[in-house]
């Protein structure tokens, strides 16, 4: 049996006094003796009962910091979730493009020994946005050269910009020369930027000991967003060994150099090896460590944030120049003039987590084990797939048997910071308009009034009732990195080629040209064509495309896009049969070459190679793994009704818009990437969707009735034969105001006829009740004034109409502005799929805000809320075409009027 005395402790101080004085007349035997009076002994309690409550105090403090549900300090939190195995997520740069204009009006352009001049921007040059800094992702040098036609005499201005990633190679960025109103020339080209800031730490290993660890401390402000160490190991020849980061000090091998790191209050902590677990850093060797800083959230500026950079200098042609180059010429170095400009704002910054959300985080991680078995484990998409471009998830079991469960798992798509409207579709066709029963990315359906693309490509078996979804190009352009070329510059040391493969273009061809119908699988084609800059004439080029997959060197045409336009230009093609190109991501590589007649042989030629490039694709992509719908059909063949039920679809507008090669990159990429198979259970079948976040929000039409159905609402004349239990809803109704009211009685109420009574009994009608109307045929919802139909768009439209605070000192605009801001961070939190959203939770925000003395709420008309059970109130058929909606509400769809 257990004992089930327990041990009390009180925090109070004047409880701890009380039980020394009880403790000290028992044991001393002072029962008569005052210890309320100023007395020696009442001093000594005093002074226990103090000591004793501070004790306790930090006992019980030192307690709650060694369990990480209890945790408050940030070094505990921290502490603890790496002795759990969780590594907090680091600080996310914001990232964008800087549209740079630079003037070229150069000494050395009309120097006529040099006629060029380059210039080299660093990597990380700061770019500004006010005082936040954006650094340049890669080396960028730009080539200008004035090339005289030898027929007219006349100059012409030609650039090349080349970046050079860290990845290695070059890559050709797209530029343009224009001249300006005053006959200036001015070139353009685009740069990535990050929000980062570097800072060089330098310090000597002292002398350790053998086996000793070492760690040191590198304080910053911001956030950690990139960390890179090196070392010297010999001074004079500057010779460096780049140290490598783990995750763990123990999964070091003793002879590789490796680090850890841990984060605290103000910065990192690095740790080393000692030997036996990684290297033991040599005493007395100079350590360098870069160390990148963020700004987080901070660095997501709007467009035109962007406006300046740090000086630049660049080496230009001057008679009265004091310097001389190797030629003998003079020359200053000459300030470089650049007009920048982000043209879209800087996404995809984020904040290091916070304390709360790195014990969730670590709770999560130890949960799920990177697995998604359970229903938590779903809950918590993100911590086991964070590589997914999503924020909101809800998973669904929508059929279960004893071979698979299929787990449908909805989310949102998050591009550019915002959410991208897509929505779960049911596609009709019939099987005699489309006989390959295919539905492609270019086909469009239309849902209340706009157009929508298919995400993907459908093949359907009407006979299987299935269908097999793969992703397929259309169009799609990419930059070639360059990765080798075959002379070098002797001013800059790189690599240089009289020809610049740029960009790549991949366009599948499924149709046929002229009737529209799709080919045959054996006659599609995948075109590729390959673009260049000529920097010099040369009569005979040429070019091999070589696959990774098979290595066959394919000899490509040369063709003249947009003849005789202003757009014209010349690029290498070819076309392979589509069939053969395999799935995946694949590397198509670029050989360009010169053909050179033999002297010693005239009429015979040898191909000299000029450089090679290459550039990776994903073409195609069976997406069977983690993709499925359902299929139905009516009617019999050949002219049956196919349908398939929650085909992934995206708004035409938007995606028409959108920079479909970016997007490419940062959504489908990460999504055809998606290696389920290694997550779930063998007897699942994650099945992923997206979610309706946009069009008709019409999900209510589930929500259970509050009441029984009713015949019509507001009819103007009694029915001369009711029959019994036949009803009707009454409210307030200004449609027909030149009608009399048939009920004579005050409304909202329910009339009832009761035959047996032979007269009418009045039933009470509430706000948010949910009732069937037959002569409506859909569940329409008492809004406190009249029965509404529950259907909205999404995102939700919000129409306000707000009374000012004379006396707050603000303009009408900025008040309305506070109005949307103060909504949409009040709301943010509670956005999600089938969340409610209350007008009196509106009323309150609004009202809160300064500035607004009174509101009324127009729109939403009613309350949103989904009262039901998804498993135990849906019929199969709701339950296959259910698709959860995602109830959020966006500045653009805030109508706020003033009075």
């Amino acid at each position: 049996m257990f004992d089930d005395r327990t041990i009390d402790i009180f925090s109070s101080r004047d409880k701890i006094r009380n039980q020394l004085i009880e403790y000290v007349k028992d044991y001393l035997e002072l029962e008569g003796q005052d210890f309320s009076k100023t007395s020696y002994l009442s001093y000594l309690i005093n002074v226990l009962s103090v000591l004793t409550s501070n004790l306790l105090y930090f006992s019980t403090s030192i307690y709650k910091e060694s369990f990480l549900t209890r945790a408050i300090q940030k070094e505990s939190v921290l502490n603890l979730s790496t002795f759990l195995g969780y590594r907090p997520r680091t600080a996310t740069p914001a990232t964008c493009s800087v549209l740079i204009g630079m003037p070229i009006n150069f000494s050395s352009l009309n120097n006529t020994d040099e006629r060029s001049v380059t210039i080299t921007i660093p990597k990380d040059f700061k770019f500004l946005a006010g005082e936040i800094p954006f650094s340049l992702d890669a080396e960028t040098i730009v080539n200008i050269v004035k090339k005289e036609n030898t027929e007219t005499g006349v100059f012409t201005t030609v650039a090349t910009v080349l970046t050079y990633p860290d990845t290695g190679g070059s890559q050709t960025i797209k530029s343009e020369v224009q001249t300006d109103s005053k006959g200036f020339e001015i070139l353009y080209f685009m740069v990535n930027v990050t929000q980062v800031e570097k800072v060089m730490y330098e310090f000597t290993i002292p002398e350790l000991e053998p086996y000793e660890f070492y760690n040191t401390a590198l304080y910053f402000d911001g956030d950690l967003a990139s960390i890179d160490m090196v070392t010297t190991i010999n001074e004079k020849t500057e010779l460096t060994e780049r140290w490598e980061f783990y995750d763990s000090l123990f999964l070091i091998p003793n002879d590789v150099r490796g680090y850890v790191y841990r984060k605290n209050e103000n910065g990192i902590q690095i740790f080393f090896g000692n030997g036996v677990v990684g290297k033991h850093p040599p005493s007395n060797e100079l350590c360098r460590i870069l160390v990148g800083t963020t700004r987080g959230t901070d660095g997501n500026v709007i467009s035109g944030a962007i406006n300046s950079t740090e000086r630049l200098y660049v080496r230009d042609y001057d008679p009265a120049g004091k310097l001389i180059d190797n030629n003998g010429n003079p020359y200053v170095m000459r300030p470089v003039k650049m007009n920048v400009i982000n043209t879209e704002p800087a996404t995809n910054g984020e904040d290091s987590q916070t304390i709360d959300e790195i014990k969730t985080s670590a709770l999560a991680s130890i949960k799920t084990l990177n697995r998604m078995v359970s229903r938590d484990d779903y809950d918590d998409l993100k911590t086991v797939v964070p590589e997914l471009p999503v924020f909101h998830s809800k998973h669904l079991l929508k059929r279960s048997d004893i071979k698979t469960n299929e787990i449908s798992l909805f989310t949102d798509i998050i591009y550019n910071d915002a959410i991208v409207p897509t929505r779960c579709a049911v596609w009709e066709f019939n099987e005699a308009d489309n006989p390959t029963y295919t539905i492609l990315i270019t086909d469009t359906i239309e849902i209340s009034g706009f157009n929508y693309y298919s995400l993907f490509n459908i093949v359907v078996q009407p006979n299987l009732k299935t269908c097999n979804y793969y992703y397929l190009v259309d169009e799609a352009e990419d930059a070639v990195i360059l990765n080798r070329t075959y002379s070098i510059n002797p001013v800059t040391k790189k690599n240089e080629t009289r020809i610049l493969p740029t960009y790549s273009k991949f366009i599948t061809i499924i149709r046929d040209e002229d009737t529209g119908e799709t080919l045959p699988d054996d006659e599609q084609k995948l075109r590729i064509e390959l673009y260049y800059d000529e920097l010099s004439e040369i009569e005979s080029l040429g070019c091999y495309l070589i696959t990774d997959w098979d290595g066959v060197q394919y000899t490509m045409d040369e063709y003249v896009i947009d003849e005789d336009t202003e757009n014209e230009k010349t690029c290498f093609a070819i076309e392979l049969d589509l069939i053969t190109i395999p799935e995946g991501d694949k590397t198509y590589y670029f050989k360009m070459y010169e053909l050179v007649e033999k002297e010693s042989d005239p009429g015979e030629y040898t191909v000299e190679p000029l450089n090679e490039a290459q550039v990776k694709m994903i073409i195609k992509q069976n997406l069977d793994e983690f993709m499925y719908s359902a299929v139905q059909t009516s009617g019999t063949y050949p002219n049956r009704t196919i349908t398939v039920y929650n085909v992934p679809v995206i708004k035409k507008n938007y995606f028409d818009k959108v920079n479909k090669d970016v997007f490419k990159k940062l959504i489908y990429d990460k999504i055809l990437k998606l290696d389920i198979s290694g997550l779930r259970m063998i007897t699942d079948f994650l099945n992923l969707k997206f979610s309706d976040s946009t069009g008709p929000m019409t999900n209510m039409k589930y929500s259970k009735t509050t009441k029984e159905s009713v015949i019509d609402i507001n009819i103007k004349e009694l029915p001369l034969t009711p029959e019994d239990e036949d009803r009707y809803i009454v409210t307030s109704d200004d449609t027909n105001p030149w009608l009399e009211d048939p009920w004579n009685k005050p409304s909202p109420f329910i009339a009832v006829y009761k035959e047996l009574l032979g007269t009418w009994v009045f039933q009470q009608i509430s706000t948010n009740d949910i009732i069937y109307v037959e002569n409506e045929g859909k569940k329409m919802i008492f809004n406190s004034e009249k029965m509404v139909v529950p259907e909205k768009t999404i995102p939700i439209f919000l129409h306000i109409v707000i009374w000012r605070d004379k006396t707050y000192p603000a303009t009408e605009s900025g008040v309305v502005q506070n109005v949307k801001d103060n909504l949409i961070n009040a709301l943010y939190t509670n956005f999600g799929f089938d969340k409610p959203l209350y007008r009196a939770t509106i009323i309150d925000i609004v009202k809160s805000t300064p500035g607004v003395a009174n509101c009324v709420v127009l729109q939403p008309d009613h309350d949103i809320f989904f009262n039901f059970n998804i498993y135990t109130d849906l019929t199969q058929q709701e339950l296959l075409e259910y698709v959860p909606q995602l109830i959020f509400v966006d500045s653009s769809n805030i109508l706020v009027e003033v009075k």
